[in-house]
């Protein structure tokens, strides 16, 4: 009898830390998966070109979701500019734990040369508070830019 409560102890020790490492909160298991209607959190437009506000969001994003040399999830930025089709598009994303969950992501798309739209999707609250920050970065000018952010 001892045994059969310790064997269930283990599972639920096991079952918490599996929830612990995978973050509190779901995300998405693919970035084409986040960017759903259900997911999208805004969406507006920003007198600025793709490209300029495409850089407002990941010239801030970048510094921001660094990898913090702890144990547990560690943040990433991906991004890829598309001037053929002068849109873009930045995914924040969290490895580790059980793999990696696409938290937030931002696409980019030209309206016309001065005007963007942009859809941001959240997984989540908690990436939804951030969606609020990378809209008040999209309209935003960025002053005095280090240059080496510039990837």
């Amino acid at each position: 009898m001892a045994s059969g409560l310790r064997s269930r102890a283990l599972l639920a020790v096991a079952a918490a830390a599996i929830l612990w490492l995978g973050g509190c909160e779901g995300g998405s298991k693919s970035a084409a998966r986040l960017r759903t209607e259900s997911h999208r959190a805004y969406s507006f437009y920003v007198a600025a070109d793709y490209k300029t506000v495409y850089e407002r969001i990941l010239l801030r994003a970048r510094p921001r979701y660094v990898f913090a040399g702890i144990p547990r999830s560690q943040p990433g930025v991906s991004a890829e500019l598309a001037p053929e089709d002068q849109s873009g598009a930045i995914t924040l994303w969290d490895s580790g734990g059980i793999g990696i969950r696409y938290r937030l992501s931002a696409e980019i798309q030209a309206v016309d040369p001065g005007r963007t739209r942009i859809d941001l999707y959240a997984a989540g609250k908690n990436a939804r508070r951030e969606a609020r920050l990378w809209a008040g970065w999209a309209d935003t000018a960025i002053e005095n830019a280090d240059s080496s952010l510039r990837r």
